[in-house]
């Protein structure tokens, strides 16, 4: 190794070892986080507000997701049918921040009725890429 060479390849391991040391501090937080049952993710699903890291029932919005429920529990009615009957009955879907489109989609209808925040539980730890005994796939608290 040339001389030159020499202090790039010492600054490249000091930057390697400092953003694994951040890696390593923004998952452990993060996995506090999760322990204490606190939402861990971006936006709030679509019938909540985060207050203060918490999730909290948004009621200009859980009107349209207890009737989603409704509506696929008790009529034969599939996703898209859901959708269908909120877009024709004048349900107006708030844009959220993230670019949403106004109408109800049954991909949106299919997303809420999967989502196990709707039931009360936090799933963490379903997307790593590393094993971690105990949340791949068991990730929901």
């Amino acid at each position: 190794m040339t001389v030159q060479k020499m202090p790039i390849s010492v600054l490249s391991a000091v930057a390697e070892i400092e953003r694994e040391n951040i890696r390593t501090q923004t998952m452990a937080g993060r996995e506090q986080k999760a322990r204490e049952g606190r939402w861990n993710d971006g936006f709030a699903p679509y019938g909540y507000k985060l207050v203060n890291g918490e999730l909290m029932i948004a009621e200009d919005e859980a009107e349209v997701i207890r009737l989603i429920y409704d509506r696929y529990i008790h009529t034969n009615e599939g996703t898209s049918s859901v959708a269908k009957y909120l877009n024709d009955y004048g349900y107006v879907k708030k844009i959220r921040h993230n670019r949403t489109i106004p109408g109800f989609l049954d991909h949106f209808v299919k997303k809420v009725i999967d989502n196990p925040v709707y039931m009360g539980k936090i799933a963490y730890g379903l997307r790593r890429t590393e094993k971690k005994i105990g949340t791949r796939k068991h990730g929901i608290t």
